[in-house]
């Protein structure tokens, strides 16, 4: 090797990630739940009283979301259902 190729090696090395932090943490964490170990967790946390409430207060929003726009479509004539 001469040292023209070691210099090159080196400065592959050292190419440094221009990416967010964000953008970081959300490529570990999708890779982390797409494990064996992330679906446990998530299986445990989504049983646990703490998911449970998560998940109803999650639906509780998008029930409200829907019945709005239901409201609205209905009131403008465009829902099918009041036929």
């Amino acid at each position: 090797m001469t040292s023209e190729e070691v210099q090159q090696e080196e400065v592959e090395e050292k190419v440094v990630d221009t990416r967010s932090h964000y953008a970081k943490y959300k490529k570990a964490h999708k890779k982390y739940e797409a494990s064996e170990k992330g679906q446990i967790a998530r299986k445990r946390y989504m049983t646990s009283d703490k998911g449970v409430a998560a998940r109803k207060r999650y639906m509780k929003k998008r029930y409200e979301e829907n019945k709005a726009i239901l409201k609205a479509a209905r009131e403008a004539g465009i829902d099918g259902r009041t036929e």
